[in-house]
């Protein structure tokens, strides 16, 4: 857990590894948490997953732990404690969102969201393309 009371992010007054490792964390678990939203998008998008459950809920009506957001969450916060392989639980879910294999990341989220190759070799074109505009 970090103390932001203990930490002045924007002040000398805090050492600068002190200060360098809390941004880390914030990150990784600003991270895991957009992975566990995207996840759950993605699922959400699959018509035969549609959960009734989660769609009805009443209004500020916490979804629970067999939500489909609390199974994804779950499963996220496992991963990023997996420490299982050649890599931390924190740098799975890193690869999540960067390639090891030099992929852009949105060529990694095109996948899963279920691009075709050939979708995905029109978006890079239109990529490549659109880093040439002024």
């Amino acid at each position: 857990m970090i103390d932001l009371t203990r930490v002045r992010l924007d002040s000398a007054e805090s050492e600068s590894g002190e200060r360098l490792a809390t941004l880390e964390r914030i990150v990784l678990d600003l991270m895991m948490e957009v992975e566990t939203l995207r996840a759950t998008v993605i699922e959400l998008s699959r018509p035969q997953s549609l959960n009734t459950d989660v769609l009805d809920n009443e209004a500020g009506e916490v979804p629970g732990p067999h939500s489909l957001y609390g199974v994804k969450y779950l499963s996220t916060a496992l991963l990023a404690h997996s420490s299982a392989g050649m890599t931390s639980g924190q740098e799975k879910v890193l690869q999540l969102f960067y390639s090891t294999r030099g992929a852009h990341r949105e060529t990694l989220m095109l996948l899963r969201l279920g691009y075709t190759p050939e979708q995905i070799d029109i978006f890079r074109q239109n990529a490549r393309d659109a880093e040439t505009w002024t």
